[in-house]
């Protein structure tokens, strides 16, 4: 894998974003741990087509009962070559594929902060642009996660977890999908079939 350094950049504030990208982050900001486990699931997917590559949505839809190494422990030992291959384009930084782990931890442990109340979130409109806003951002994790290992959301996280977003809608559109994230492409299906207009965000109150 290559040895290019990130370089520092000024991450954005509110007022550098729309007010689109606004108000979705601002009602959506819970969104960020449901986006990592997408971006496992595609890491998961484009590892399992090295020996399988055919894929269907039941296929889709269940990888998120996989080990993210278990299944890289797979495709290494189908084919070395392609593997390395595969982690060099998804990952191309120099420990890209170490800090992958922490990155996500990261992203995962806001889900600590939900309750049973909160209201229930949805993807339809999340868009690639938004998705790379959420992650630029700065947040604070959980206390319990500053000695957890995992770090703080830094900027080789942010450039990290873009990059893989960047990718997973690269491969989702090349798969013909709607959305990067496959419950939004079928949630907007079964409301064009209800007749139900999905062409903008569907914000929960």
């Amino acid at each position: 894998m290559g040895s290019t350094s990130f370089q520092e950049t000024t991450p954005p504030t509110l007022s550098d974003l729309s007010s689109n990208q606004i108000l979705k982050l601002d009602r959506h900001w819970n969104l960020r741990p449901w986006l990592a486990h997408n971006i496992e699931d595609s890491v998961k997917e484009i590892l399992l087509t090295i020996s399988n590559p055919i894929f269907d949505n039941l296929e889709r839809m269940m990888v998120w009962e996989l080990n993210v190494y278990d299944c890289f422990k797979e495709a290494n030992a189908f084919d070395p070559i392609q593997t390395k291959s595969v982690l060099n384009k998804w990952f191309p930084q120099q420990g890209d594929w170490e800090l992958f782990f922490p990155t996500m931890d990261l992203l995962k442990s806001t889900s600590r902060f939900f309750s049973d109340d909160d209201t229930p979130i949805t993807f339809l409109g999340f868009t690639l642009e938004d998705a790379q806003a959420l992650l630029q951002l700065d947040y604070q994790p959980p206390a319990s996660y500053s000695s957890s290992g995992s770090g703080q959301w830094d900027i080789r996280k942010k450039e990290l977890a873009k990059h893989l977003v960047t990718m997973m809608d690269e491969m989702r559109k090349a798969q013909g999908y709607s959305s990067m994230i496959l419950d939004a492409h079928f949630e907007s299906l079964d409301l064009a079939d209800e007749g139900t207009e999905a062409s903008e965000p569907h914000l929960n109150q």
